[in-house]
């Protein structure tokens, strides 16, 4: 049936292309995005080129619970130390720790999330009749934010939250601004929500008083870097191998395994037990009739995300006189353009890739530090 579904799909998108007189079929992607192709050819080279460091986000892992993880296990937390275990967070727990990591961001932040709570802008109440997962809209006519989401008592939830909360801020500068001015891409859009939940995991992280602590969150953002860094560029290959396999023909379930078996291998390797081959069936964005390839945006953001933390642990004067500017041109300026004028790097150049990848390096090389010791003393 998914097969069947994907199939009319895809013959839908590359009718599309065709009527309007361009048949290839990542162009109106980059439309969408406002992004150039050499910027997400770009950043995918440099992440290829450093796919052993990106892979270590798994091996270590692996290490740490002492055999190759599984295909199921492999988006799962750490194991809680006793402290985490005795401490439940709960939803105005979660409230607390994100406003104090945005102050990191904007001194205004605080009082946005003060505001969102008051008037209710936020739907988190777990129900048996909701689904997981978040997201966030912007009512431009009302001038108001909102989220809808599932809160669980877990780490997952809290930073779940914190993106919404940096995609509703974003917004919420731009509020005053016509909608010619306010239109955020989806490349640029996931540069504030990802900023605003790599700050709560790294000030989780320093609030830490035990190494048993410390190793929960190191483990929680090697998480996150092989979701955005492995798992996203398996499915923007399979996308695209998706739609040109289709103009000659439809595609069985298992050609569509087949192809995501594929992409896995390139990205992945050998460091699963197993492989997602199904991912193609259950993942809701290949679904998407209005977006098509919702995946790379998420990389483009976590990665530029990455640039900003260099930027504000380095310079934090310097961020908060360019950030809040960055975030006004996103309504109305290129990914390419915003880049260029904040970083002084092109993102069609490498040079700005591998200087974000640099800091998840860092936090790779964290986490591993942080095992020897362990490993150390238990010896």
């Amino acid at each position: 049936m998914y097969a069947q579904l994907l199939n009319l799909l895809a013959g839908f998108r590359i009718t599309s292309y065709n009527d309007s007189g361009n048949s290839e079929v990542l162009s109106y992607s980059l439309q969408q995005n406002r992004i150039s192709r050499e910027a997400v050819e770009q950043m995918l080279s440099c992440c290829e080129n450093r796919i052993s460091d990106i892979r270590r986000t798994i091996s270590l892992r692996s290490k740490a619970v002492g055999s190759k993880l599984k295909v199921y296990n492999l988006y799962s937390p750490a194991p809680l130390s006793p402290s985490l275990i005795n401490k439940k967070t709960n939803f105005y727990d979660s409230i607390q720790n994100i406003k104090e990591a945005g102050k990191n961001i904007s001194d205004t932040f605080p009082d946005f999330v003060d505001l969102m709570i008051e008037k209710k802008w936020i739907e988190a109440r777990f129900s048996s009749v909701k689904a997981g997962g978040a997201f966030y809209v912007f009512l431009k006519t009302l001038k108001q934010p909102r989220i809808f989401s599932t809160y669980f008592n877990n780490l997952s939830s809290e930073y779940q939250l914190a993106l919404m909360l940096g995609h509703a801020w974003h917004a919420w500068q731009l509020k005053d601004y016509p909608e010619h001015r306010s239109l955020i891409p989806m490349s640029l859009t996931e540069v504030a929500g990802i900023l605003m939940g790599e700050q709560l995991l790294s000030f989780l992280l320093n609030k830490s008083e035990s190494q048993e602590d410390k190793f929960y969150f190191l483990w929680q953002q090697m998480k996150y870097a092989t979701n955005y860094l492995l798992n996203i560029p398996v499915r923007f290959e399979f996308e695209k191998n998706l739609l040109s396999s289709k103009k000659r023909g439809n595609l069985t379930a298992l050609d569509l395994n087949k192809s995501m078996e594929k992409s896995w291998e390139k990205w992945y390797g050998d460091e699963v037990d197993g492989c997602d081959r199904f991912l193609w069936a259950y993942k809701q964005h290949f679904y998407k009739p209005d977006q098509f390839f919702y995946n790379y945006p998420y990389a483009v953001g976590y990665l530029t995300a990455q640039g900003f933390s260099n930027i504000l642990s380095e310079t934090p004067d310097r961020f908060k006189s360019i950030y809040p500017k960055f975030l006004l041109d996103c309504g109305s300026q290129s990914f390419d353009e915003c880049i260029q004028k904040y970083f002084k790097l092109s993102p069609q150049r490498p040079d700005f890739w591998n200087w974000c990848l640099d800091n998840v390096v860092k936090k790779i090389n964290s986490f591993e530090e942080l095992l020897s010791s362990e490993h150390s003393k238990r010896n």
